[in-house]
């Protein structure tokens, strides 16, 4: 199946292994973005996810991708998301505010719950007693509460 651009370009393009190419010929894996040629931020492919949403609140999930091995035998917890990354809207959008945080959830014998974030201001964030917190220009280690790096 390949859908081509007005010049003859392949624009999208399904291969009989299944393979998707977007702007790609001859995709090497399940679904190959390629960019445009040149330089800079314009010669990237882009995977875009994107809400609906028309009025962006604190704790949105703008987009969200999951990591999870549905058909594995043992049932039960191996079935459940394993891991997911998702942008959360940091407050609500606003002309002159799009604050959002990147967020990493692993799953140990439940569902994947977030273990870190990576906030709006740049702040790296543990949920658990981890081995090291990070916030700003200080790094803690939860090992002891005495050890403090950072100016």
């Amino acid at each position: 199946f390949v859908v081509t651009d007005d010049g003859g370009g392949i624009d999208l393009l399904v291969d009989t292994d299944g393979k998707v190419g977007v702007n790609c010929a001859t995709p090497s894996a399940q679904v190959d973005i390629r960019g445009d040629a040149g330089t800079g931020t314009g010669s990237a492919g882009v995977l875009r996810l994107s809400t609906a949403e028309l009025t962006v609140a604190d704790s949105d999930q703008l987009g969200r991708i999951e990591f999870i091995a549905p058909l594995e035998a043992s049932g039960t917890d191996a079935i459940l998301v394993g891991a997911s990354i998702y942008a959360e809207a940091d407050d609500t959008f606003a002309a002159d505010n799009n604050a959002t945080d990147l967020v990493f959830a692993t799953g140990a014998s439940e569902a994947a719950a977030e273990k870190m974030r990576l906030t709006s201001g740049g702040d790296l964030e543990t949920t658990t007693k981890g081995k090291v917190y990070s916030k700003g220009n200080c790094v803690q280690s939860s090992f002891h509460s005495s050890l403090i790096f950072g100016y």
